[in-house]
């Protein structure tokens, strides 16, 4: 089984676009369904909840809808809580290694 490695091409949003994709969807979790629950996930954040990442935090992060990292465009960023972007992140891993061993 083939482990992903990490894209050199990396970006991460900048601070505007994560600033108002936070604000045009009031600071709620855009998930669309995860395992942990069904339908929308409903947390509600504050502006300064915002997590740097790791197992176990609470708060949201901005997230490339895509799953392009190198697609930092305005329209690819969206915001889950630190549950939704693990599950999402875990989902797309596992995509990408069954790709790669077909």
């Amino acid at each position: 089984m083939t482990t992903p490695t990490p894209d050199p091409g990396w970006k991460e949003f900048a601070d505007h676009v994560v600033r108002e994709t936070f604000s045009e969807h009031q600071g709620q979790c855009q998930c669309q369904g995860c395992s942990h629950h069904r339908g929308r996930c409903q947390k509600k954040f504050k502006s300064t909840e915002r997590s740097a990442g790791g197992e176990g935090e609470e708060g949201w992060q901005a997230d490339h809808r895509d799953g392009d990292h190198r697609n930092d465009s305005p329209g690819n960023c969206q915001i889950l809580c630190c549950v939704c972007h693990r599950d999402k992140t875990a989902r797309e891993r596992r995509a990408e290694i069954a790709r790669a061993s077909r």
